[in-house]
């Protein structure tokens, strides 16, 4: 295939083992974005359904091109392969950071908090502290939540949360 050395591992002479790297090809063609989003998101998402990615303040016309098919423990997100046009990909290098938009109409409901307001608890949760009580008796509470979407610095958040309740946003 098409590629180039990106970077050598070993000087000509060394003496090797086998299995180890020697040095990391990268293809010229076929640039892919690799973004991660939530499992629902992934599910409602078609292999070969269009998106706009936006490499270096340019948007550029992709398409889905692949589902990994495992869901990351730590971010419970899945990763998807975003294919770029050639035409969208001639000034993009490997490493370069990229914005996918996707347009799906959604009916999640929930709260939006600040990503700083965000603890990580076992099992995929998250929970919130919640400030309760009248101006001279005020607690704080910890409440489970669980994360529904993110967008930039905050998260659509559900669980034992309501409208209205004074979340500490750091």
């Amino acid at each position: 295939f098409n590629s180039f050395v990106a970077k050598s591992y070993v000087a000509e002479g060394d003496v090797v083992s086998a299995g180890r790297p020697i040095f990391k090809v990268v293809e010229r063609e076929a640039l892919q974005v690799r973004v991660a989003v939530p499992s629902q998101l992934a599910r409602e998402l078609e292999i070969g359904q269009n998106v706009s990615t936006q490499i270096h303040n340019v948007t550029r016309d992709a398409r889905v091109k692949a589902k990994l098919p495992e869901i990351d423990q730590s971010t419970r997100t899945r990763t998807l392969l975003i294919e770029l046009d050639d035409e969208g990909a001639q000034d993009v290098l490997p490493g370069d950071v990229a914005r996918v938009q996707f347009q799906l109409a959604s009916d999640l409901s929930g709260i939006w908090a600040p990503l700083t307001a965000l603890s990580r608890e076992s099992r995929g949760l998250w929970s919130v502290l919640v400030v309760e009580g009248e101006p001279e008796q005020q607690i704080v509470v910890q409440r489970i939540v669980e994360l529904a979407y993110l967008e930039n610095d905050r998260a659509l958040i559900r669980g034992l949360v309501a409208d209205g309740d004074r979340i500490v946003a750091d």
